[in-house]
């Protein structure tokens, strides 16, 4: 333990008693960041998926007092907060949409939460720094994107509160979510191909790689906009598929988050024990780990939920359920099950 300490804080030459004190503060200063962006990032999106508004406003006070205590007390980077809220709210989406094989859509008091961060983000980006730089306009147009993800998950809810018995309204709305939803999540990744927010060589791949991995979730999430469309919903394999390319993006967000920015001074456990390795094979290291664990997270999910699956890919199994033959040869990767 002591070889592993040294080698994580640099030092070199200390009595047993340094040793001692020195691995108290850096675990403390380790593990408490983690700890508590680990549990932010369980429980936030266990309670606003399962409707439990109570612990929903309770897990949000926390995560903010927690943040800005880090931020402000223990000179935690804000770049590791800004990165796990994001992973949060990428999340949350990911397990509202594990169980219903339908675009994300949200209870209002389920979008307060998203569309008060993004909508400050966009308050406090004019106000802080304005939009002068094309690098700030960026972080707006990110955040603009994000915010209309969110207005459109809860505008749809509240349509089929108001207007239950309108079936072309209520359709007309499920079509336009196949371009508005996609298009924003693209145009976000698009943003990320070349936006620059950190030059170190190993954040720069993180947002390349990232970038991609949300355009995949933009074309997927239309996939599923357009099975919905007709007032069905994605077959079991689509939905699941769905599911991962949300919880991947936040996994990986996640990962940048305690790899480049745990400790102060935009340092992170790659610096720490990776410092020398080649930039491109630890992000491809990095990315391929981060899918991996969403894939057991996504399994894991489907599993607890006891959902029954029907087929794969669109095609239903179900003789209860199952369609009329014509129907299933029509059925194809972006499959509805009705």
């Amino acid at each position: 333990c002591i070889a592993f300490w040294r080698r994580s804080v640099g030092a070199r030459s200390l009595t047993m008693s340094h040793y001692i004190g020195v691995m108290s503060s850096t675990t403390y200063c380790t593990f408490y960041p983690l700890l508590t962006a680990l549990a932010s990032c369980t429980v936030f999106p266990f309670a606003v998926a399962s409707g439990r508004a109570r612990l929903t406003a309770v897990s949000a006070v926390c995560l903010a007092c927690t943040a800005s205590h880090q931020t402000s007390w223990m000179a935690v980077p804000t770049e590791f907060w800004g990165h796990v809220v994001i992973a949060q709210v990428i999340l949350t989406a990911g397990a509202c949409v594990l169980r219903t094989g339908e675009p994300i859509t949200l209870e209002p008091w389920q979008a307060v939460v998203p569309i008060a961060i993004f909508g400050s983000l966009i308050v406090g980006e004019y106000v802080t720094v304005g939009f002068g730089r094309l690098h700030y306009v960026a972080h707006g147009v990110s955040y603009i994107c994000c915010l209309m993800v969110a207005i459109s998950a809860a505008l749809s809810k509240l349509l089929q509160r108001w207007f239950p018995f309108d079936e072309e309204l209520l359709s007309r709305a499920r079509t336009a979510r196949i371009v508005l939803d996609s298009v924003c999540l693209f145009s976000v990744g698009i943003v990320l191909t070349n936006h620059r927010h950190d030059v170190r060589p190993v954040p720069k791949l993180f947002h390349e790689m990232q970038a991609y991995m949300v355009m995949t979730l933009g074309v997927v999430a239309g996939f599923v906009a357009a099975a919905a469309s007709t007032g069905g919903s994605a077959g079991p394999g689509l939905r699941l598929l769905h599911c991962f390319c949300w919880v991947a993006n936040g996994i990986f967000l996640l990962a940048m988050a305690a790899l480049m920015y745990v400790w102060p001074g935009r340092d992170g456990f790659h610096y720490r024990w990776y410092s020398t390795a080649d930039p491109s094979e630890a992000i491809s290291i990095y990315l391929a780990l981060s899918c991996f664990f969403s894939a057991l997270l996504v399994a894991a999910g489907e599993l607890a939920s006891g959902a029954r699956l029907r087929g794969a890919w669109g095609v239903v199994t179900d003789t209860k359920a199952a369609p009329d033959e014509g129907d299933i040869e029509a059925m194809s990767f972006l499959g509805s099950s009705r």
